[in-house]
């Protein structure tokens, strides 16, 4: 999330304006949210089917698996595409970036338990 915040905070110095330092708190609460739910992904899903192309088969759990994280990434993001595309920062602009940041972070929070913690003990 550090990172990413860096890296925003630097583009909207340069681009020049305050008002995209305002995006970029929010923005950067999304992805470190996103790299949150990459890291419980857990295990890939090999019981699901295969999708045939003509270069052969592909796993549609290995797919599904390494588009976990990413997803969330591009859709909290949406706000920052928009004012991107728009060029203009409006207050709405902002407050809309903060609720897709509060929901992402809900989103990456609701990680189901699917791996257990087991012990092991050493013989003897």
């Amino acid at each position: 999330m550090l990172t990413a915040a860096v890296v925003l905070l630097a583009v909207a110095a340069t681009v020049g304006g305050g008002q995209w330092l305002a995006m970029a708190v929010p923005v950067a609460v999304v992805l470190g949210a996103a790299a949150v739910r990459t890291a419980y992904r857990g295990p890939v899903p090999w019981d699901v089917p295969m999708i045939a192309t003509p270069a052969g088969g592909v796993p549609t759990g290995l797919v599904l698996h390494q588009l976990k994280g990413l997803d969330l990434a591009v859709l909290g993001t949406l706000p920052l595409a928009w004012v991107a595309v728009s060029g203009v920062v409006a207050p709405s602009s902002v407050a809309v970036q903060v609720l897709f940041a509060a929901g992402a972070v809900l989103w990456a929070a609701h990680v189901k338990r699917t791996l257990t913690c087991q012990t092991v003990r050493s013989p003897g």
